[in-house]
């Protein structure tokens, strides 16, 4: 990440200009605020910033004796097990898109819910129940960061995902 340049922040009157403030806002955003700093900053490499789960990656592949991999594209991010014996399967989710040093907060890349929901259609066929995991919780106080907005619980429910787990709650 690199830091904004103040002159492309602050505008005439000593304000943070309307339109990179609404770039910070967005879900895809590049732009990052720091409160230490008290500046903005902007992802300049995506591929360098995705890099930044490789190790997850190659754990991940090394756990699974390289018969599964883990993807460092973030749309990617999602696994299915499937215990046709069982009739269940499990869709494991990453909750850390975008989530990095200055920004605590949860989510799940949008494309990858719809990348996954792909895949539970075709297990929502065979009869499959389903579970999905991922790791941040979806409620915290007020003053609380390191969560996630829970609406995506709504997509996972009109896939006929029956359970889901998380963790992070560290209580």
């Amino acid at each position: 990440m690199e830091v904004i340049d103040e002159s492309k922040v602050i505008c005439e009157k000593g304000r943070i200009k309307k339109e990179i403030f609404q770039e910070a806002m967005k879900i895809n955003s590049r732009v990052k605020w720091s409160w230490p700093d008290r500046s903005f900053y902007r992802i300049s490499d995506m591929d360098k910033y995705n890099q930044r789960l490789s190790y997850f990656c190659d754990f991940y592949s090394e756990f699974y004796n390289e018969k599964r991999s883990y993807s460092l594209n973030p749309e990617e991010q999602f696994d299915v097990f499937d215990f046709s014996e069982l009739g269940i399967s499990i869709v494991g989710f990453n909750s850390c898109f975008h989530n990095d040093h200055l920004n605590r907060a949860g989510s799940i890349n949008p494309q990858c819910l719809a990348m996954a929901t792909l895949r539970l259609r075709e297990l929502n066929e065979k009869g499959r129940f389903i579970l999905a995991t991922w790791h941040h919780n979806t409620k915290g106080k007020p003053y609380d960061q390191d969560y996630m907005d829970g609406t995506f619980i709504q997509n996972l429910i009109a896939d006929n995902v029956r359970i889901g787990l998380h963790g992070h709650q560290h209580k």
